[in-house]
């Protein structure tokens, strides 16, 4: 019986540890994985480019009208995306029918979808990572919500440090943080770019990024949010119908 007894306890223990991984597991890679969506929801977005050129002029610094630059950025959302393997195009940019990008350019932008690839795949396996914590939670507590709610809810502090973060760069210096981040994840120069020559800086300048990282920053934190509430609202719910 004490044998029976000291197994039992230290299964319960080994179930305890188990569910405070799980939950663990949960709280970092949802952000991450809320995060890497947004962005792709922005990075994307052909009306959001098209805002950026009007708001930033781009049509007189590319030397083309709004037509020919809405079918550049579709070109290269579509290679983003991994829908073509070129970015081989030409378009009439200062009256001239021209190749648009040059071979630095394309160059950089082979560099750029791959780190887009790879943060995509990231993504999809921490996704499916936290899906199978959560699925494995409801499980191990008997078929409720109340332990993947509570994950859910645990994951409110790394939510709250990645917005921290990426406020505390835009309201800082955003362009001396733009540039670490490609000293980081690039391991060449291709991404200096001459803005007085090169297509893609002109259109994509560093005031275009600052506004496509304030959109997705606000898409996490409002798609957080509702996650959150019906987290919250789901346990609170199972609480009060124990009581």
């Amino acid at each position: 019986m004490v044998w029976w007894h000291k197994s039992a306890e230290e299964g319960n223990f080994m179930n305890r540890q188990i569910e405070r991984g799980l939950m663990i597991l949960v709280a970092i890679l949802l952000p991450v994985v809320l995060m890497l969506g947004s962005l792709e929801v922005t990075a994307f977005d052909e009306s959001f480019y098209a805002d950026m050129h009007d708001e930033l002029n781009i049509t007189e610094v590319v030397g083309t009208d709004s037509g020919e630059l809405a079918a550049i950025s579709s070109k290269i959302i579509d290679y983003l995306r991994n829908k073509t393997d070129s970015l081989d195009m030409k378009a009439e940019i200062g009256g001239e029918s021209v190749e648009v990008f040059g071979d630095r350019e394309k160059a950089h932008m082979a560099d750029v979808k791959k780190l887009f690839m790879g943060g995509f795949y990231l993504r999809n396996v921490f996704l499916s990572f936290v899906i199978l914590a959560l699925y494995l939670l409801y499980f191990m507590s008997g078929k409720k919500i109340e332990k993947p709610g509570k994950a859910v809810l645990s994951s409110g502090f790394t939510m709250a440090v990645i917005s921290i973060l990426f406020v505390f760069m835009m309201l800082t210096d955003f362009q001396r943080y733009f540039i670490i981040f490609h000293e980081i994840f690039f391991t060449n120069d291709l991404w200096l770019l001459n803005p007085q020559t090169d297509v893609l800086i002109q259109m994509l300048p560093i005031e275009f990024f600052y506004e496509i990282t304030e959109k997705t920053v606000k898409i996490f934190i409002a798609t957080y949010a509702l996650i959150m509430v019906l987290a919250y609202l789901a346990v609170s719910k199972l609480e009060a119908f124990k009581k």
